[in-house]
């Protein structure tokens, strides 16, 4: 598994998800302002995907029988699903800075991290602004570990709200932050109508790109990281 990690990391993207055709690509990509960072939205199994980490995000009630943690589990095993079962009902208090390690078991990637996020409860503001934070504790777990390709799916909010967060809580992550551990946030997205909601919005998000680098080198304007603030969701 370690070999063919190794092997992916130097291949470009074509090599990894397969030649784009103009009709309907395979995936998108969408550099962050960072400049260092990328993203990588595409269909498939996030339980069958490489990278050095996969994070799973599993809301308060730590749940692991339902969504997506549940496909990564079955597929882990059931010695890796006992294990993360058991630790999280130690550990005496849970927050959304919480992110647990584990091993791969079946899985093709060699970590997997386990974090806590919020339960939605129609407060989209703030559901969002505890989404962002779960995410960040993740992903800054992801490069405390030096994992510079990491793997993710939506979480389990309504669709146009999670793809909204998602992205929003990237930008916020790596908008000014010129170094970072991670290179490459692979998205993976397993319905047709899911991943057409985050399409969207990661070309709206390349095309509101483009305007700013335009404004920037005319001398108008440059990138405001606060553009994106969760109150326009």
């Amino acid at each position: 598994v370690h070999g063919d990690i190794c092997l992916i990391m130097n291949l470009n993207d074509e090599a990894i998800f397969g030649p784009q055709t103009e009709s309907r690509p395979l995936f998108y990509e969408l550099v962050l302002p960072n400049e260092h960072t990328k993203v990588i939205l595409r269909n498939g199994d996030l339980a069958d995907t490489f990278a050095d980490a996969i994070l799973c995000i599993v809301d308060e009630s730590i749940d692991f029988t339902k969504g997506t943690i549940a496909n990564v589990m079955a597929k882990a095993g059931s010695a890796v699903a006992e294990e993360a079962a058991t630790t999280f009902k130690s550990t005496s208090q849970q927050s959304l800075q919480t992110v647990h390690r584990f091993g791969p078991g079946g899985l093709r990637s060699p970590n997997l991290l386990i974090g806590i996020g919020p339960t939605w409860k129609n407060n989209s503001e703030e559901d969002c602004k505890k989404l962002g934070k779960s995410l960040h504790s993740c992903l800054s777990k992801a490069e405390s570990l030096n994992f510079p390709i990491v793997a993710m799916s939506p979480y389990p909010f309504p669709d146009e709200i999670s793809a909204k967060a998602t992205f929003s809580a990237l930008y916020e992550k790596f908008g000014m932050k010129k170094e970072s551990m991670i290179t490459k946030i692979i998205l993976i997205v397993s319905d047709s109508s899911t991943f057409s909601i985050f399409e969207k919005e990661l070309l709206r998000l390349k095309v509101e790109q483009e305007h700013r680098k335009t404004a920037s080198t005319s001398g108008i304007s440059k990138y405001n990281a606060k553009t994106l603030s969760l109150i326009h969701i």
